[in-house]
């Protein structure tokens, strides 16, 4: 399953972000992180069969791979 980051629009109630998180979780997910309050955001394991279905939902804004973000000294 690849981890991603699931972006919901940022005027999705917190009812509407409990219930789209609980239908990852019945749909095989896994919920690794949950960024609220600083954005309405997740990182999740998710099934790739999934992934379509996601794209369709109009409260999600936007879907990547999660991936290890370093820096480097100039």
């Amino acid at each position: 399953m690849p981890r991603v980051i699931i972006s919901f629009q940022t005027d999705i109630t917190d009812d509407e972000m409990n219930k789209a998180i609980n239908d990852i979780k019945a749909n095989g997910g896994t919920i690794k992180d949950d960024y609220r309050p600083l954005m309405k955001a997740v990182a999740a394991d998710i099934p790739e069969s999934y992934t379509g279905r996601l794209t369709d939902d109009k409260l999600v804004k936007n879907i990547e791979l999660d991936s290890v973000v370093t820096t480097q000294a100039m």
